[in-house]
């Protein structure tokens, strides 16, 4: 028989075989299909049991959840690291991808100039169709640039992907940096958020950034990340990793 039912808290109360009342009430719940943000605001589930003749009993999850949490470090780390990665490899090849005539597998027609690659936000190739695809293309007779970015696969145009937070945007990210699926939620079963391309308080800027040209310009000149937990509704992030990938 259910008491009382409302939010994320309810009771129960039962007998058993010998005629006994017992009572069941959880404080701080979860409700199936939705996140589990309580953790993030320091209030921790908790079972009491109360029978009707003798001491109440309390159950709670706080190892359960600080183990769960040390895991989201863990998730927030991985993801970190392989978006750092991602960025040193692209600049690195971008860099050695110089400007020319000759046009090979290893060392394609096109490229910017040194100081100009490392000034493009490479973290964003992590969203595009085509990540690892190089600067091709000559721009004009002095310059060399990436003509062949225009193209959405090749340099996302699309305002979507200024803040990652779908199931499809994950794949696509998660492919580029080379990590699976499961490193959409955190420990708890929350879904992550990231933002390639962020200000001080996690809100996407400069987003979708140009693509790469000759001359390339961006304002935010050492392009910050963040990824964490991020209630949409509230506009409140609860746990996360700021990645400073350039």
């Amino acid at each position: 028989m259910v008491t009382t039912l409302g939010g994320n808290s309810y009771s129960v109360s039962c007998y058993d075989g010998h005629g006994r009342l017992f009572q069941f009430a959880v404080s701080n719940g979860h409700r199936r299909g939705q996140d589990y943000y309580l953790p993030y605001q320091n209030q921790m589930p908790q079972v009491t049991i109360t029978p009707s003749r003798g001491n109440a009993y309390i159950i709670d999850f706080t190892n359960e959840i600080t183990w769960s949490l040390a895991k989201t470090d863990t998730i927030l780390n991985d993801i970190a690291e392989a978006v750092r990665g991602f960025v040193r490899r692209k600049r690195q090849v971008e860099l050695g991808n110089s400007c020319g005539t000759t046009n090979t597998a290893t060392n394609p027609i096109g490229g910017l100039a040194s100081w100009d690659d490392t000034l493009v936000p490479w973290v964003w190739k992590t969203v595009s169709q085509n990540p690892n695809t190089l600067c091709s293309g000559i721009e004009n007779s002095q310059n060399c640039g990436c003509s062949n970015h225009a193209t959405l696969a090749n340099w996302e145009t699309n305002n979507q992907y200024c803040r990652i937070d779908s199931t499809n945007e994950w794949q696509r990210f998660l492919s580029a940096i080379g990590l699976g699926i499961e490193y959409r939620t955190d420990g708890l079963g929350n879904a992550l958020t990231f933002v390639p391309i962020s200000d001080a308080n996690g809100n996407p800027v400069n987003c979708p950034p140009p693509r790469p040209r000759p001359s390339y310009n961006i304002t935010n000149l050492i392009p910050k990340s963040r990824v964490g937990v991020f209630d949409a509704f509230l506009g409140t992030w609860y746990r996360y990793l700021e990645v400073v990938s350039e």
